[in-house]
């Protein structure tokens, strides 16, 4: 092995030097190690963090790792040396894993784009939570800790919240609008761990995002939720008051319409449907009074509720957009939430809209979901309106607006419930067919409903009463 190829893909290697190491016999494991270390690091694919774990679940020597790394690059040292300290508090060498998480400082502090939170996430997941905590709390003064993805997770594991906080205020300049997400994220965590009057403190002052949304109030929003869920009631319902009379002083009315949304979409969350309804109200009431593009407004107060997956919600304020205002409305989210919490029903009502208000090339578009959703409840009958509606929209259209995926998803449900002349009727407009990319999708389309034909030459032969296979000559 050590004068052949070492696939550094291969585990057992790892295995096996540990394997070696417990049988005193460090030369070969010096040498195997070396060799396989080199074809880990060449390969391919990322194989160092896997082969660690197999060597050190295998008992392998954290030393041995240890010393491997100091002759490697920062970048290596910056991935592996915190696994090696975890492996040190393992086997209780104290000192030894001081010695290798002070070396990842060094290195942490003088290596440039490398994602410290990204890796003691990892670090995080791999088991070595003790050490990812010491290392964050470490960098964090060293502005070594970038605002990013999963910063307020880790801080809210590590207890590390209110130290993170400088490093989201001063993304102020350079990147405000993750800073407005990061802000949210802290005003929820501090909610989460008991600490309502610093998550309202925080959420209060995030600016706006966009002009007609508030973060403050969907967070606030969110926060009471989060009280509620947490066992207080009474915190809950005073964030709520203190939501509500801020979404009442908002002076544009199109914010003031989604800030009573996102009231709704929260209270609803919690079961207070009474409350919801009456924020939906004001909602409504106000996206109507809303000075440019009340519809508009209303649409996004839809959103918020699709968003969450509220329908009814969603449906009730979607009905109080003005018939001139839908052919500029998107109804196809609508349609798939209505398919997503399996109410047909309104799914039907909103594709009868598109038909009726959107472009005939929208039709096609989003009505197979709703055909396979009815389908799938062997709602045959309703399926096949649709295909048929569907396919005439489709013939009708110019060649150049036809969709050869449009058609060849109704060709096919059409075979499902068995309507072949329908079907064979759509293949006849299939576009583009003298083209021959398109003339061979084109046959195999016909190929595929060709097999749902009946074989007029099958004969189909009665089951023998005495539950023989087959029909005896006579009897057949």
């Amino acid at each position: 092995m050590l004068e052949g190829f070492i696939n550094g893909e291969d585990y057992e290697y790892a295995r096996l030097i540990a394997a070696y190491e417990q049988m005193n016999q460090p030369a070969i494991a010096d040498q195997l190690f070396t060799k396989t270390w080199e074809s880990v690091k060449d390969s391919l694919y990322d194989n160092e963090i896997p082969f660690l774990k197999a060597y050190f679940q295998a008992g392998g020597n954290p030393d041995r790792v240890f010393q491997t790394l100091q002759q490697d690059t920062v970048d290596r040292q910056f991935q592996h040396l915190l696994t090696v300290a975890g492996e040190y508090r393992k086997r209780n060498q104290s000192q030894a894993r001081t010695e290798a998480i002070e070396q990842f400082i060094r290195v942490a502090v003088q290596i440039e784009n490398r994602n410290a939170v990204y890796l003691l996430w990892q670090t995080t997941e791999n088991g070595y939570v003790p050490e990812a905590k010491v290392a964050m709390e470490r960098l964090i003064p060293l502005n070594k800790i970038e605002a990013g993805f999963r910063l307020v997770t880790l801080a809210t594991q590590f207890e590390l919240l209110d130290q993170i906080e400088p490093l989201i205020q001063r993304l102020l300049a350079t990147n405000p609008e993750a800073r407005i997400d990061l802000l949210q994220e802290l005003a929820i965590a501090y909610a989460q761990t008991s600490n309502p009057d610093r998550a309202v403190a925080i959420a209060e002052r995030i600016p706006r995002k966009y002009p007609n949304y508030s973060p403050a109030i969907a967070t606030l929003a969110q926060i009471a939720t989060t009280l509620h869920s947490n066992g207080q009631p009474a915190q809950a319902e005073s964030v709520f008051a203190k939501t509500a009379s801020i979404a009442a002083g908002i002076q544009e009315l199109d914010t003031r319409a989604t800030a009573y949304g996102a009231i709704a979409v929260a209270q609803n969350q919690i079961g207070q449907t009474d409350a919801a309804e009456a924020s939906r109200q004001l909602a409504v009431r106000w996206a109507k009074s809303a000075p440019n593009y009340p519809n508009a407004v209303l649409s996004s107060v839809v959103q918020q509720f699709l968003d969450d997956n509220q329908l009814p919600p969603a449906w009730a304020t979607f009905q109080e957009i003005g018939p001139e205002a839908l052919q500029e409305t998107n109804i196809d989210n609508l349609v798939i939430t209505a398919l997503s919490v399996g109410d047909l029903t309104i799914a039907q009502q909103a594709v009868s809209l598109i038909d009726q208000y959107h472009a005939p090339r929208s039709f096609p578009f989003i009505v197979p979901r709703l055909i396979r959703a009815y389908l799938g409840r062997g709602q045959t009958q309703e399926s096949i309106l649709l295909l048929d509606r569907t396919a005439s929209i489709l013939i009708d259209l110019p060649e150049q607006e036809r969709s050869p995926d449009d058609v060849e998803q109704i060709v096919r449900l059409y075979a499902q419930t068995g309507q072949i002349d329908q079907a064979q009727n759509l293949i006849d407009h299939y576009p583009y067919a003298a083209q021959e990319g398109y003339a061979i999708r084109k046959q195999q389309l016909q190929t595929h409903l060709d097999c749902y034909r009946p074989d007029e030459n099958l004969v189909l032969y009665p089951i023998n009463p005495r539950f023989d296979l087959y029909p005896t000559a006579r009897e057949r």
